[in-house]
């Protein structure tokens, strides 16, 4: 007997929206990178890093 639960191949969604750039602070420029689109109620995921010069332990 065939197997019939299987689903065919799903087509792979648009690529997201992205956009970069710099925001000044503190005398330097911090980089940003923002994917996907901004939605009202969601939050947003915000990852920072040490950048150069910061310790990594």
């Amino acid at each position: 007997m065939a197997d019939t639960t299987a689903s065919a191949p799903q087509p792979s969604p648009a690529a997201p929206r992205i956009r970069e750039g710099y925001v000044p602070f503190a005398g330097y420029r911090t980089y940003y990178r923002i994917v996907g689109e901004c939605e009202p109620g969601k939050l947003p995921l915000l990852a920072i890093h040490g950048g150069p010069g910061a310790a990594h332990y």
